[in-house]
């Protein structure tokens, strides 16, 4: 399986180096990345609905030019309607913590990797391998309190092998199944953006 994780940055080196990464991607051929379904889009379309941290600014678009015109250099045959020249142009707003996306080790460590200083070997083709704990966090007494174990990794292992070095670890919790739903999915408390009572799968309290 392999796994393409990318994410908007907010500053304008980083997005231009994930504009050339993106451009990387695309030079390359189907051949060189072998059968296309060996992929999985693991991603959320952005809209108003998406979920976001609290307090991140949620996610807009807005379109800010268009034009239509009809092309005065175009004759159009008996029976056709006449070709027209089109362009539109969007601009997009958003916070960084929302939807699918990725944290640069910087998020968490001041001084840690940057998104710009992760190289795209890293991120691009890499092996990956999916924890599923779904039914565990299922059966839990409290499943928005659950964190991954070592017990865990050593189970899957056991039954799937040997996690490859370099590799992405997932894990999956089943709690997709809340997405669309912030106060579920976050464990919300009455403040919108309140994270005093945050609680779900995967955070370290």
């Amino acid at each position: 399986m392999h796994i393409w994780i990318l994410r908007l940055a907010s500053d304008t080196q980083t997005m231009f180096s994930l504009l050339l990464l993106v451009l990387h991607i695309l030079s390359h051929s189907v051949a060189h990345f072998g059968d296309w379904s060996d992929y999985v889009d693991l991603s959320y379309t952005f809209s108003d609905a998406t979920i976001f941290f609290p307090g991140q600014t949620p996610f807009s678009l807005t379109k800010t030019f268009e034009w239509p015109r009809a092309n005065a250099t175009s004759k159009s045959r008996p029976g056709e309607s006449q070709a027209r020249e089109y362009y539109q142009a969007f601009s997009f707003c958003m916070g960084e913590h929302g939807g699918t996306h990725l944290d640069a080790p910087y998020h968490f460590w001041e001084s840690g990797w940057t998104v710009t200083d992760i190289a795209p070997d890293r991120l691009l083709d890499v092996p990956g391998a999916v924890i599923d704990v779904t039914s565990t966090v299922e059966k839990a007494a409290s499943p928005e309190k659950y964190e991954l174990t070592v017990a865990n990794v050593m189970e899957h292992e056991s039954k799937h092998g040997e996690i490859p070095k370099g590799g992405v670890v997932l894990v999956k919790t089943g709690w997709s199944r809340y997405w669309g739903d912030k106060t579920n999915y976050l464990g919300m408390g009455v403040g919108a953006n309140d994270t005093r009572t945050l609680a779900f799968p995967g955070k370290q309290n």
